[in-house]
């Protein structure tokens, strides 16, 4: 009987010692969370040097991210850099597409795509560029295959 006692007083004090432990981790974890996001914060980087726009097309290439087309009281196909380096925007050779909104943006490499989008006279557009920051250029490339 006593081995029963001793025994089942084992096993409840290890389940109690197994809670307070599971209790004092989430009460860590929840403590290094409330730090971490204390400590994070915004800091003001340069203002863009473009017309202020909506629904315009984004990608990064390094430490570089590029803002491109969008709608600006009118559609636009001008293409800005921002390098995080030196935190300064500059405009790079324009997107020779139609001035548009709504177009996806991304990157692959060393190269940045802008396609599609909408440009007011029509049907969506399915047409595809690629930029080349090494000589700031654009080229077409094949068209959207699906439906826009």
């Amino acid at each position: 009987m006593q081995n029963q006692i001793k025994s089942h007083y084992s096993s409840g004090t290890s389940m109690f010692h197994q809670t307070i432990k599971k209790f004092a981790i989430i009460l860590l974890f929840l403590a290094a969370i409330a730090t971490n996001s204390m400590a994070d914060s915004w800091t003001q980087k340069a203002n863009f040097g473009g017309a202020a726009r909506d629904a315009a097309a984004f990608f990064s290439i390094g430490n570089v991210g590029y803002v491109g087309t969008g709608w600006a009281g009118h559609f636009t196909n001008d293409v800005w850099s921002w390098d995080q380096n030196t935190n300064v925007w500059t405009q790079q050779a324009g997107f020779p597409g139609s001035g548009r909104n709504m177009s996806v943006g991304f990157s692959i490499g060393t190269k940045g795509y802008i396609g599609m989008g909408y440009d007011g006279s029509g049907p969506h557009n399915t047409d595809f560029w690629e930029y080349n920051p090494g000589n700031n250029s654009w080229t077409q490339i094949a068209n959207f295959g699906g439906s826009p």
